[in-house]
């Protein structure tokens, strides 16, 4: 009995010390709401790296946001203006950071989210 009592509190005690030290994971996932309800699409979450802390992960979420926003924002040539991306954002939200935009046919959201390397979106 001591045995397991022992046990039990060596677990408790160094599983905060083993958490402390755990891997930073960016996830992203994608979202088109179509005006048409049959055209709506969800990519679902997906991982895009591992980071050792979770400054750094937070620092490659919010480049990555900007980065996006700069190249939902380009005007490309013969384009069709159907398709342009209007009022394209990058801003924080929901503890991650989340581009949108709408053009003529619906509406656009990406989002990423950094947690521990023990928390998994999809669940």
């Amino acid at each position: 009995m001591k045995r397991i009592l022992l046990v039990i509190v060596f677990v408790i005690c160094f599983s905060g010390v083993a958490n402390a030290q755990c891997a930073w994971v960016l996830w992203e996932r994608s979202e088109f709401s179509a005006k048409e309800e049959k055209n709506n699409s969800y990519t679902g979450w997906h991982i895009v790296g591992a980071y050792p802390t979770a400054k750094a992960c937070l620092q490659t979420e919010e480049d990555i946001c900007v980065k996006r926003k700069e190249l939902d924002s380009k005007d490309y040539p013969n384009q069709d203006p159907l398709f342009r991306p209007k009022e394209v954002k990058c801003f924080g939200s929901w503890g991650g950071h989340m581009v949108t935009w709408y053009n003529g046919m619906g509406n656009w959201m990406s989002e990423w989210k950094c947690l521990p390397d023990t928390v998994d979106p999809r669940k």
